[in-house]
């Protein structure tokens, strides 16, 4: 299996929005979001004041994409869903060639993403950054569903299956940012396959029973 079948390489301008989205999500964590500006946010990420705010609408929105890099692992392991292939079978296969010695930069994102929403428990304002991320989630979800099943991505059964999977995401993800030990860096996204694979196996489903769409090939 590719290396990169499972881990998300950011494009030029998201990798400048990430480097952007680290700095700020430190200094949420360690000073909050009352005590950190946009000019402390641009001197952290060596970065110019009106740079921050060309890539993003105020200083919560910084910590979306840091949000959103906790959630990689399964959107990519949904867009590589083969037809055929029952999903929890799927997810486990992917997290079995999982080397987190391949993605340093993506583990050390993906504990700072459990750091940030383990915060959002005390930081209302930075709850919006994460539930922002969790929409782009079911959007994602939405179009690889849509595929799948040959529909157009407004069919209701669609919406309801990628909003489903969004909020169970979500909840996984807020469970496991009580655990130190994913804070801490000593664990990745693949050590909770078997929960992931069991979760979303149960409220995905691309087609409804008697849909006569056919899953594309």
């Amino acid at each position: 299996m590719p290396d990169n079948a499972s881990v998300r390489h950011p494009d030029p301008r998201e990798r400048l929005r990430l480097r952007i989205s680290r700095a700020a999500t430190l200094l949420f964590l360690t000073g909050g979001t009352a005590a950190t500006s946009g000019d402390r946010i641009a001197e952290e990420a060596g970065l110019s004041t009106r740079t921050i705010w060309r890539h993003f609408r105020n200083k919560e929105s910084c910590a979306e994409p840091i949000a959103l890099r906790g959630l990689d692992w399964e959107l990519n392991t949904l867009r590589s869903w083969p037809p055929g292939t029952p999903l929890d079978a799927h997810i486990i296969s992917e997290a079995a060639h999982f080397a987190p010695d391949q993605h340093d930069h993506f583990l050390r994102d993906f504990s700072l993403s459990a750091r940030l929403v383990h915060l959002t428990r005390h930081e209302p304002a930075l709850r919006i950054a994460w539930l922002m991320a969790c929409d782009h989630a079911e959007r994602e979800l939405t179009a690889v569903l849509a595929d799948r099943a040959g529909l157009p991505a407004h069919t209701p059964h669609l919406r309801v299956n990628a909003a489903a999977g969004a909020a169970a995401l979500r909840i996984l993800h807020e469970r496991r940012s009580a655990d130190p030990a994913l804070r801490a860096g000593r664990d990745t996204p693949s050590a909770h396959a078997s929960c992931t694979a069991a979760v979303l196996a149960r409220v995905i489903c691309p087609c409804p029973p008697d849909s006569t769409a056919r899953p594309r090939p």
